[in-house]
């Protein structure tokens, strides 16, 4: 695996709104000591006005853990959408 990057801020409120809100997704992974070892970090970030949430990758668990953590959220907010808009 080669030096990567991914850093992506959205906010989540119209650009004439007096609130904030922003989701941030970041992955950076670097080569480090003449390439014998990996550097990673790797998070999600929702914030909002007063709260910030932050689901970050640690070095015990493996990107395939992580990636099924965010896949359990994202089904997890589709079904909370889904019932919203029945509601």
């Amino acid at each position: 695996m080669s030096n990567s990057l991914y850093n992506k801020r959205t906010w989540l409120n119209d650009n004439d709104s007096h609130y904030t809100g922003s989701i941030t997704c970041a992955h950076f992974t670097e080569l480090v000591n003449r390439g014998k070892y990996m550097e990673e970090y790797c998070f999600v970030e929702l914030c909002d006005c007063h709260t910030k949430i932050r689901i970050h990758k640690d070095n015990n668990h493996s990107t395939t853990d992580f990636i099924n953590k965010l896949k359990l959220i994202q089904s997890e907010l589709q079904g909370f959408i889904d019932h919203l808009e029945q509601v």
